[in-house]
């Protein structure tokens, strides 16, 4: 109030304040808000919560493009905030595209949520699979019992154990560097089955990938049962730059 008339009684309709700041607020982003005054608001409000939302732009691979609006539940701090947008926006890039097939009833405990497993276009170039006709003690030479096409590029065998336990080797040719050959070179060495149990050769399901057309890295975000007895998996790309 500025004037200098004296009243018996005075009636406060509206009040409006503000607190000057020279502070520069550049990049951060700032909130106001309205509080409804009432005979219960007479001191300093010890804690506001508040649910806020903000638009950020998304990347789409070349630019910046319009800004979206997201929702981050549990977030208590602009850090945490900008973490979980760093891994929005991260995710835009790298994990894109969504990898899915089903499976038999052995992926219930083969296979687990957050397991990085190999994919392989199988669908499309058909691969070479079998079982194994022999190994030797060091279990890294194998007989496949059938020819493979090997390239000059980095080939790959997928082994299944007898207990469901799969891996993945490096194949190289010990007759020749390219071309047919059933004898295999792997590395790693496939692991030991344990104090007691022999290993038989015709027990292990093999699957050879060409280097032409390596197997994909990919990490399980769902493995779900389906009512006909298969399971449903979904992965994505498991990037290091994620």
């Amino acid at each position: 109030m500025t004037t200098t008339r004296s009243y018996d009684d005075v009636t406060w309709v509206a009040l409006r304040s503000y607190q000057p700041d020279s502070a520069s607020y550049t990049g951060q982003t700032r909130l106001a808000m309205r509080v409804c005054a009432s005979g219960q608001l007479s001191a300093t409000l010890d804690r506001v919560s508040a649910t806020a939302a903000q638009k950020v732009p998304t990347w789409n691979g070349t630019t910046w493009s319009a800004g979206q609006r997201i929702r981050l539940a549990g977030v208590t701090s602009r850090r945490q905030a900008a973490m979980e947008a760093s891994l929005a926006a991260a995710a835009q890039t790298y994990h894109r595209r969504r990898l899915r097939w089903t499976m038999g009833p052995a992926a219930v405990t083969t296979l687990h949520r957050g397991d990085v497993v190999w994919i392989t276009h199988s669908l499309i170039d058909g691969g070479a699979s079998g079982r194994l006709k022999s190994l030797d003690a060091t279990r890294t030479r194998l007989d496949l019992g059938r020819d493979v096409t090997l390239t000059s590029g980095t080939d790959h065998l997928l082994l299944q154990s007898p207990d469901g336990t799969l891996s993945t080797h490096t194949a190289t040719g010990t007759a020749v560097a390219t071309g047919e050959t059933n004898l295999i070179t792997i590395a790693p060495a496939m692991a030991s089955p344990g104090a007691g149990v022999t290993l038989i050769p015709e027990d292990v399901v093999w699957r050879f990938y060409s280097g032409s057309s390596a197997p994909v890295k990919a990490r399980l975000v769902s493995v779900a049962p389906r009512s006909d007895g298969t399971m449903a998996c979904e992965a994505i790309d498991e990037s290091p730059e994620y």
